[in-house]
């Protein structure tokens, strides 16, 4: 934080102080700004008539009349608009006198070596409040009184926060826009919803159709996981099976399509005996039985059936066991 010492009248701050002075509504001392600067003070303060190097603007935000023609004027920035950095030395205060007036450099302070530092915009800066004091009377030894300070009043504070403009800087440079519009602000949050989704599901563009095709796979994944670690699994085929797991005893449901008089094996193979197989002729004969045998009943992985008539008639069995 700068050091200042008090503020230097000038020349023509002194004429319009003196001109306050005479008490005329028109002459009335109305300050308006400050300009803040990094330039090296040299020669008389008395002949300037703006600060050396100025760096940034900074309107009045209060005043306050102490009594006794004293008279405290409030300023508050940060470093919104700041396109480079400067240390911050110089602090001109401007002024004019009556509506009407010339606005004029009526004051000057130099911290020279010890200086601040103003970063440019794209870093986060609090605010500064700067108060000066000025004295209207005696015009031949009228100086000004700096005070520099990080302290902002919850009074500033809301006065800021409700200006619906205080905080379009700052949305620039969260979301990298040019513009703080609801739309730009809209879209860069889209975008940046689009970009985390595809990170995180490991697809290319974050389009409703790869979405989709990841969640499904997904969700086929983790059924899939569950129904192995539960011992579920299946095969929905002309010949197949379905193994209900766990939950319903390791039970094992088979089907399919035979002959007559041909061996056949089971899709897979059971684990234990007691198997119950039974078959139905498939055809137009109806006085054709279809018959398990006999060596294959309790069989783990083969059948055989055999009909009350000779013939390779054709055969649909269902088996349950485990």
């Amino acid at each position: 934080m700068a050091k200042f010492p008090n503020i230097t009248m000038t020349s023509a701050g002194l004429e319009m102080l003196a001109r306050a002075a005479s008490g005329q509504t028109a002459d009335r001392f109305i300050v308006t700004k400050v300009k803040l600067g990094d330039g090296v003070s040299e020669g008389n303060i008395r002949d300037y008539t703006d600060v050396i190097s100025p760096k940034k603007e900074v309107t009045l935000a209060a005043y306050e009349d102490k009594g006794n023609g004293t008279f405290r004027y409030t300023f508050t920035y940060n470093n919104e608009g700041v396109k480079v950095g400067f240390y911050h030395r110089e602090i001109g205060l401007f002024a004019k006198n009556g509506d009407s007036g010339t606005e004029k450099l009526v004051g000057y302070t130099n911290a020279g070596n010890y200086a601040g530092y103003i970063d440019d915009e794209t870093r986060i800066q609090p605010y500064t409040r700067l108060m000066i004091n000025v004295g209207i009377g005696d015009t031949d030894n009228a100086s000004g009184m700096v005070d520099v300070s990080n302290a902002v009043t919850i009074e500033m504070l809301d006065e800021h926060n409700n200006n619906e403009n205080a905080h379009t800087n700052l949305i620039k440079r969260l979301f990298g826009s040019a513009t703080a519009t609801m739309e730009s602000v809209k879209n860069s949050v889209q975008g940046w919803c689009k970009e985390s989704i595809a990170s995180l599901l490991g697809i290319s563009s974050a389009t409703t159709d790869n979405i989709k095709s990841k969640i499904k796979s997904w969700a086929q994944e983790q059924i899939n996981s569950w129904l192995e670690t539960l011992g579920i699994r299946y095969n929905i085929a002309q010949n197949g099976y379905i193994c209900l797991g766990k939950l319903f005893g390791d039970a094992i449901i088979q089907w399919g399509y035979w002959h007559c008089g041909e061996e056949g094996t089971y899709p897979i193979s059971y684990k234990q005996s007691g198997i119950n197989t039974i078959g139905l002729h498939v055809g137009k004969l109806g006085n054709i039985n279809v018959i398990l045998d006999s060596d294959r009943i309790g069989s783990k992985t083969n059948f055989l059936f055999t009909g009350s008539n000779e013939g390779n008639y054709a055969v649909y069995y269902w088996s349950i066991g485990k």
